[in-house]
């Protein structure tokens, strides 16, 4: 039976968070923990606020795959 339960739960299986506007708003969250959740959605938040405060500055500018794979080992987040 596909209901919006399994539906959203087969689609939260490839990814680290979900938004849904069906009925209000639904934030589903995966993580390893309550607080791992948690801390990604603080993290989608803050992320959110500084795009939308940002645009007053002019167009996004994206980092390069380089710049990525260099705060990856920075961070070490490799693997």
């Amino acid at each position: 039976m596909n209901t919006l339960y399994h539906i959203l739960i087969s689609a939260c299986i490839p990814h680290n968070a979900i938004l849904a506007k069906t009925y209000r708003l639904l934030n589903t969250f995966t993580g390893n923990s309550l607080l791992q959740a948690f801390d990604r959605l603080e993290v989608m938040e803050l992320t959110a606020n500084s795009i939308l405060d940002s645009q007053s500055l002019g167009s996004i500018v994206h980092i390069s795959e380089a710049e990525i794979a260099e705060l990856k080992t920075a961070f070490h987040l490799e693997g």
